[in-house]
């Protein structure tokens, strides 16, 4: 198959320089759930060339309600596994790196690494722990990799892309901010965190996500902290830009 046949209707869209750009592009995902499943499905099928993929959990049940991967057939299988080899089905050239492993305080080092060795022009989380978003995000602002936050809770959702001088902590007023890395954890176990999940809102976040790390690639507008694009599907104004 032709690669470049996969990619034929993205042209009036976007011109040749520009579908070379993304498939040169290295974009790093945490999270193959909700919002980071369609994210990374959509970036491959925009042209994206190399993926470097984060999810330590399963699919289960409560998945099939939301998680444009979740089927009868994946459940009890890995996440990464399933999503790339349904993106090597969609794109047999696409190189992707894998990692089952979870990001927190143990595991700062060896991601630190492992990201300095892919080098993305972008990292995309994606994922449901305070904890591990606050790793990662320390992370890339220590390593100068603009980072893009994408988060679905209930029937509302944000997405927005900082740089390496911007501060998550500090935006989100974090009660992590300034503290340790040792002690992130401990400082966010109170942090509220949402129990539903509404299949809408967490599509319609991951394909924003999608569209906005697309946005920042080719340089188009994307929405830049402390301003957001908010989600809400049972308001009025579905789809908003905001500054918090």
């Amino acid at each position: 198959m032709d690669i470049d046949v996969c990619f034929k209707r993205n042209s009036g869209t976007i011109n040749t320089s520009q579908q070379h750009k993304l498939k040169d592009a290295r974009i790093t995902v945490f999270g193959l759930g909700g919002v980071g499943g369609i994210a990374a499905e959509l970036l491959v099928r925009a042209g994206i060339g190399h993926l470097m993929i984060i999810d330590f959990d399963r699919f289960e049940p409560s998945n099939l309600n939301r998680q444009i991967h979740a089927q009868k057939k994946t459940i009890g299988k890995k996440k990464v596994d399933v999503f790339a080899e349904k993106m090597m089905e969609i794109n047999p050239k696409i190189k992707i790196n894998k990692s089952d492993k979870k990001i927190e305080f143990g595991s700062l080092a060896s991601f630190s690494r492992a990201l300095s060795s892919f080098s993305p022009g972008l990292v995309i989380d994606t994922m449901d722990s305070a904890h591990s978003r606050v790793c990662l995000a320390r992370i890339c602002r220590k390593a100068g990799i603009d980072y893009l936050y994408a988060a679905a809770m209930g029937e509302r959702g944000m997405v927005s892309v900082l740089s390496s001088s911007d501060n998550l902590e500090k935006i989100l007023y974090l009660p992590s901010l300034n503290k340790p890395d040792e002690q992130i954890e401990s400082s966010l176990i109170h942090y509220p965190q949402c129990k539903t999940a509404w299949g809408p809102a967490t599509n319609l976040v991951g394909v924003l996500a999608a569209n906005a790390a697309l946005n920042f690639l080719l340089k188009k507008p994307y929405p830049h902290a402390p301003k957001f694009w908010m989600v809400d599907t049972f308001g009025k104004k579905i789809v908003r830009e905001e500054q918090l």
